[in-house]
């Protein structure tokens, strides 16, 4: 007789686990990017990596997590960039393992399959966005946590225990997490006592282990004051509204784009009308999860941060629906989902044949042939190990051209860093000067653009800039692909 193993609700998680980090890893993990975020975290990683403390060594305001991740990536891989990518191919994978097991609270096993396997295929529609981010992270953690307590009785000490820890772990990857956290701990204190105590304990011990090794280390101290620096200067300037998207949305990309802001709230109304109409308990603990995890958001509420939290809100409005359709019509419903998932699926495989193969100093890339020779003309100015400044934000340029920024901080976020962090940047680069600068000239338009509610009166450093102009000369321009700005070479460097 099988064992009942081979049906459980468990392999089958793991399956799916499996199978979307594979996928994502192979098919998104080579896409080019420059993107304006993702070489805080490679090159933070690889900063810790050589020994360097987060928050005492290099600038962040975030959790330790990402970084300790990346560290590790970094030490098994070196600088390739495809191989620093299993963080976010893993995160999806486990972002599937949670919106599996909402799906199947909801509506059943097949409900939560194919939901997840469709909200997969479109996500890899969209290479350029399963990039390194702490986000990605804090939602795979987030996902698994969903699945503990979902996949488990509710007596199940050891699975609270463990939801718990995972939130914990989220927490001191995106801070904001703890406000999930908390709401998740508060519904239990009211409605479900006997799982506040092990969830409970599970966090405090994930979250206190996290704060004994940054204090052993040095860097709790710093670390702290990093979120306060957070509080008082993140939010005003990373403030944005509802499903906002920065320029027009290509209608290939239509469904990928809105997907996270039109899910979100149509998820609500559907549960509102299931619990009117229904009454059913079911419903109750996916929808109080799906709702922490819409805080931790705040106050990003454009579409591409909602990108990061749409798994479970998705599958469970695809598990509302399915609930609807009349049994007679479910074998239909399964087919024309596959066939949805077979679509997108089938287009992101032919990506590589529509885009060119890059060879780069972090491994072989698939972009377009205006990258190819941004990269090209970059690698031949500016030797592999240099000194470099990229100024203002184009961090992903650190890894894909293996140099190292001997500055504190890796960014400065016009609209959003102090006159203290320009001082910052300035003592450390009088001390130290880079060979290069990258300077990614952005108008005010474009930091507007950008960052809406930015304040006016940081869109410029102007000593660093004045700085810049005294002590470099500009060498060659790129202005071509995403990656648009100058070169400039430091006057007395040969």
């Amino acid at each position: 007789m099988p064992s009942k193993f081979l049906y459980s609700p468990l392999l089958q998680a793991l399956l799916l686990f499996a199978a979307a980090s594979l996928f994502t890893r192979y098919l998104c993990g080579s896409y080019f990017g420059a993107s304006l975020d993702e070489g805080i975290y490679l090159n933070g990683g690889h900063r810790t990596a050589n020994g360097q403390l987060i928050y005492v060594d290099f600038f962040s305001f975030i959790g330790p997590l990402i970084y300790w991740v990346q560290a590790a990536l970094s030490t098994l891989f070196g600088n390739q960039l495809p191989s620093l990518r299993w963080s976010t191919s893993l995160s999806v994978g486990a972002i599937c393992i949670g919106a599996f097991y909402s799906g199947r609270a909801v509506a059943g096993t097949s409900a939560g399959l194919l939901g997840t396997i469709i909200w997969l295929g479109v996500w890899l529609d969209l290479p350029n966005r399963m990039e390194v981010n702490h986000r990605w992270l804090s939602s795979g953690f987030h996902a698994l946590a969903i699945a503990a307590l979902l996949g488990a009785s509710a007596s199940s000490r050891i699975w609270n225990w463990i939801a718990g820890v995972l939130m914990g772990l989220a927490i001191f990857t995106t801070p904001s997490f703890a406000v999930c956290a908390g709401l998740v701990g508060v519904y239990f204190l009211v409605a479900d006592r006997a799982r506040f105590w092990p969830y409970l304990l599970g966090g405090c011990i994930s979250c206190f282990t996290i704060i004994g090794i940054l204090a052993a280390q040095g860097s709790l101290q710093t670390f702290i004051e990093g979120i306060l620096w957070a509080a008082e200067n993140y939010t005003d300037a990373n403030k944005f509204p509802y499903g906002r998207f920065p320029s027009v949305v290509p209608a290939r990309y239509f469904l990928q784009v809105y997907m996270g802001a039109i899910c979100i709230p149509l998820f609500f109304l559907l549960v509102a009308g299931s619990f009117a109409w229904t009454r059913d308990r079911a419903l109750v603990l996916p929808t109080v999860l799906c709702a922490a995890l819409f805080t931790t958001a705040y106050p990003k509420w454009d579409a591409y941060s909602l990108h990061f939290i749409s798994g479970p809100f998705f599958v469970l409005c695809f598990a509302l629906i399915y609930r609807l359709i009349p049994e007679k019509l479910q074998h239909l419903a399964q087919g024309l989902s596959l066939a949805v998932f077979a679509y997108f699926l089938i287009s992101a495989w032919a990506l590589p044949d529509r885009l060119t193969m890059i060879p780069t100093r972090a491994g072989t890339l698939m972009g377009d042939s205006a990258s190819e020779r941004v990269m090209a003309s970059l690698e031949a100015r500016i030797p592999a190990g240099s000194s470099l400044l990229v100024y203002p934000y184009l961090t992903g340029l650190y890894a894909l051209l293996d140099v190292k920024n001997q500055a504190r901080h890796d960014y400065l976020q016009p609209g959003m860093m102090t006159a203290l962090d320009e001082e910052m940047v300035l003592v450390d680069l009088k001390k130290s000067p880079p060979q290069f600068v990258f300077w990614q000239n952005f108008p005010d338009a474009d930091v507007l653009r950008l960052w809406p509610s930015s304040n006016p009166g940081k869109y410029r450093f102007t000593r660093l800039e004045a700085w810049i102009r005294e002590h470099y000369r500009p060498d060659m321009e790129t202005t071509e692909s995403n990656i648009r700005g100058q070169v400039w070479v430091l006057k007395n460097n040969s």
